[in-house]
């Protein structure tokens, strides 16, 4: 079984948003550089909305869409 580490939200968005999807050390190294670029650049609401935006929404209509329509429909 292969140990995964666990990655901060800014890291996720330095990986999925700004970087390819490779897997080797030089991406690894850029990925940790551009992470503490974003944080000395974004606050963390701005980090969080990218997340958010970029993340979340690329994943297609999942999370709070489903349960308004639930309710809307029960009306």
């Amino acid at each position: 079984m292969k140990s995964r580490g666990a990655s901060t939200i800014t890291m996720q968005v330095a990986r999925n948003v700004y970087l390819s999807s490779e897997k080797t050390f030089t991406r690894k190294l850029y990925e940790v550089l551009l992470t503490f670029k974003l944080e000395h650049l974004l606050t963390k609401d701005q980090i969080l909305e990218i997340y958010m935006n970029q993340i979340f929404r690329a994943t297609g209509p999942t999370g709070s869409r489903r349960p308004r329509r639930r309710i809307s429909a029960s009306r």
